[in-house]
């Protein structure tokens, strides 16, 4: 198998981490503590790395999510930020 840059994954800093989930549409979606967040996002690192992928993990300030999903018009749900994070990490490139 090849090895494959991508997917581009948020990461939320924990001095954030109570900010976000105040603004995201789908908080249950998330562990209440950001150590469990921390863990979950190294799991799906790991998993896309045995895949053969080089996720990339893209730094995300909850006010600046916040601020292009509602120029958007957009709610602070999975695709959203999904697509924030493509973009972000397209433009560091």
């Amino acid at each position: 198998m090849s090895n494959v840059e991508g997917p581009y994954i948020g990461m939320i800093a924990e001095p954030d981490y109570a900010e976000f989930l105040a603004m995201v549409a789908d908080p249950a979606n998330f562990p209440p503590t950001y150590p469990a967040f921390k863990a979950h996002i190294e799991s799906i690192l790991a998993t896309a790395r045995a895949q053969g992928l080089y996720p990339i993990q893209i730094p995300m300030k909850p006010a600046n999510l916040q601020a292009w999903c509602k120029s958007a018009g957009r709610a602070v749900d999975a695709k959203a930020r999904m697509e924030y994070a493509i973009m972000i990490g397209s433009n560091m490139q």
